[in-house]
């Protein structure tokens, strides 16, 4: 599942040159009544000019 997938990125993003955040569905939403990760949403320094960053994001396909 994507989960572990998102998990494996955020633990390793150790530096402050990227960030990750997880984007999740509330549990009233999801058909579990469990919150669920949906997505990833990063920002990276774009090759060496750290005013530059580089924005980026997943969402699984069933939620649209």
């Amino acid at each position: 599942m994507q989960e572990k997938y998102y998990q494996s990125k955020v633990l390793n993003a150790d530096n402050n040159d990227v960030f990750i955040w997880s984007v999740f569905l509330k549990p009233e939403y999801t058909n579990s009544g469990k919150e669920e990760v949906i997505g990833q949403v990063t920002s990276q320094k774009k090759e060496e000019d750290i005013t530059i960053r580089d924005v980026g994001w997943y969402m699984e396909l069933e939620q649209w």
